[in-house]
């Protein structure tokens, strides 16, 4: 599991990402949550900050290693596709850090906008990396998941594998 967050080599499957996604969500709330017990009874707010943003940061890398396997089962080079999305979560977690969008001096117009920005790379993400396949059989990136999980025990040649007949990849 932890390869899933930890290099963005390779491919991934639908069900790999979105089980990675829980994964990321599970690690989101559970520190979010250690780090507010753990800072707030000082109520020191420029550490609970920056420790918002640390997780901001650890939290972008674990995106993007799976993000980028997907894409590129589907195919496609992920840097292009991922570091628009890196960019407006850095920057929506460093505003946040810095106050600008959150607390009591936090400007609502700002916060807004990062959140109109951030549902549009949810919608995305959940219609291309969730719900649309990936290509069928090796591409440049690797081996097909779907072969690798349905068929484990077949050997792989240079021209590309395929399932015998009546067999299914996806």
């Amino acid at each position: 599991m932890l390869n899933l967050y930890a290099s963005p080599r390779g491919r991934i499957g639908r069900s790999a990402w979105w089980l990675g996604m829980v994964g990321i969500i599970a690690f989101s709330i559970g520190s979010a949550f250690l780090a507010m017990a753990l800072l707030s009874p000082g109520g020191d707010v420029v550490a609970i900050n920056a420790a918002s943003f640390f997780l901001t940061l650890v939290t972008g890398g674990m995106m993007y290693c799976l993000h980028a396997k997907r894409f590129q089962d589907r195919g496609v080079a992920a840097l292009p596709r991922v570091a628009p999305f890196l960019a407006a979560w850095l920057l929506d977690g460093a505003l946040m850090a810095l106050g600008v969008t959150s607390g009591p001096a936090g400007r609502e117009e700002v916060a807004g906008a990062m959140t109109a920005v951030m549902f549009g790379f949810l919608v995305w993400y959940v219609v291309e990396l969730g719900c649309l396949r990936g290509t069928d059989g090796p591409n440049a990136y690797g081996e097909d998941p779907a072969l690798l999980r349905d068929f484990p025990h077949m050997p792989r040649d240079a021209a590309g594998w395929r399932p015998p007949e009546g067999g299914t990849a996806r």
